[in-house]
């Protein structure tokens, strides 16, 4: 009943077990975690936009995922996990009409 959310939840909860240590714990597995999955995002997406593109311009992704990253950073907790139902939403959506174009080939 704080009503801290994300990240400053997780340092007060471990702040009450482990002091002050238990929040620079928290905050270097955080960012930790955070590299690995933003290099893992921005070569996979990296890949998806060169085969969609045919490699060009690889410069507008650039200056996309750097900005999508930016504002991802900054936005509320709230805004991020909206935006993230959304987009999977999407997903489910084309990859639901994949497997319905793809029918008559799979019945074959």
């Amino acid at each position: 009943n704080s009503g801290e959310t994300g990240l400053c939840l997780t340092i007060a909860a471990y702040n009450t077990v482990f002091g002050t240590i238990g929040g620079w714990i928290v905050t270097f597995l955080s960012i930790s975690f955070g590299m690995g999955v933003l290099v893992t995002y921005a070569y996979i997406s990296r890949a998806c936009w060169i085969f969609l593109t045919g490699g060009k311009f690889l410069n507008v992704f650039t200056v996309i995922f750097c900005a999508v990253t930016f504002l991802g950073a900054m936005a509320k907790v709230d805004v991020v996990w909206n935006s993230t139902d959304l987009v999977n939403a999407g997903l489910l959506a084309s990859n639901l009409w994949g497997i319905l174009w793809l029918m008559p080939l799979l019945r074959k």
